[in-house]
């Protein structure tokens, strides 16, 4: 696969993110930064940095299949639902 459509996929992929879960996405770019920061004194090769770059960046890709209401709950889920 081109890097240029695993681009593309990625772009999407996050625009769908920002779109279900704002603070999901921005936690996920901060994450990313954070890593990148840590990695440039690890003194990784390009090929690990996007590796590590990209790994960041979709961490938490998963919660876009989690419903809206799981995600945004107060409280402890364990408690309301498990223990009645």
């Amino acid at each position: 696969m081109s890097s240029s459509l695993r681009n593309m996929e990625l772009c999407l992929l996050m625009r769908q993110l920002w779109q279900k879960d704002e603070l999901t996405f921005l936690h996920s770019y901060r994450v990313t930064k954070i890593a990148l920061s840590f990695a440039s004194l690890l003194r990784l090769s390009p090929f690990e940095l996007k590796d590590l770059e990209l790994g960041a960046l979709i961490h938490d890709i998963g919660k876009m299949k989690i419903p809206a209401s799981i995600l945004t709950k107060k409280g402890s889920f364990l408690k309301q639902n498990f223990l009645k």
